[in-house]
């Protein structure tokens, strides 16, 4: 009698620490700068508006920010004091990359995959599994981010988020800035129409 006690006890020991032991995991991997509403105030009357008429899209970007393009056309970067905060690269999806030794066009790899592919160049040593993907709208179109990473390597380019459209693959990433900013940027962002003329800051 004494014996299945002590076995009855034990078993609802174990039991609690499972449950406990399960509630720490969940915890641990879901970071705190996801559990806020990650839905972003859309409302910037006083925010600029950068309009790329080749890429044919547009955004707001804070007032004390200025858009550049050092590097040349495809390479949109939100500056400020001459520092980097926000930088938007947008490339063709053109050409073959090497994937389980076969030549395969890089435009049909997924949303996932392009982003995979970009870590890895930047992080060769680390591993995308610990990298958390969320689904979002970027433009009316749907798109890809990589929100969070306990990778020392990866988390410092996170978050970032991608959307392919008319076979242009669009990249934004945060590099100095706020996430709560970055992603007031992200909710502003629009594919527009054909438009003539150059592209502007205002």
């Amino acid at each position: 009698m004494k014996l299945v006690k002590i076995l009855n006890l034990n078993l609802i020991l174990l039991g609690l620490l499972l449950i406990f032991g399960l509630l720490f995991f969940i915890y641990k991997e879901t970071p705190t700068h996801l559990s806020k509403n990650l839905t972003p105030d859309t409302n910037t009357p006083t925010w600029k508006i950068y309009k790329d008429r080749e890429y044919k899209f547009a955004l707001r970007y804070p007032p004390n920010f200025t858009v550049k393009q050092p590097y040349g056309k495809g390479d949109i970067r939100i500056m400020k004091n001459l520092e980097t905060y926000y930088l938007i690269t947008i490339s063709e999806l053109s050409g073959y990359i090497m994937v389980k030794e076969k030549p395969t066009p890089i435009s049909v790899l997924s949303l996932k995959d392009q982003l995979i592919l970009q870590l890895k160049q930047r992080c060769p040593h680390s591993s995308p599994e610990s990298v958390i993907w969320k689904s979002i709208d970027i433009g009316g179109v749907r798109g890809l981010q990589a929100s969070y990473s306990d990778d020392e390597c990866i988390k410092q380019y996170l978050p970032w988020s991608i959307v392919i459209k008319n076979n242009f693959c669009y990249s934004i990433q945060l590099i100095k800035g706020s996430i709560n900013e970055y992603n007031q940027i992200l909710s502003t962002f629009k594919f527009i129409k054909n438009e003539e003329g150059v592209n502007e800051s205002k």
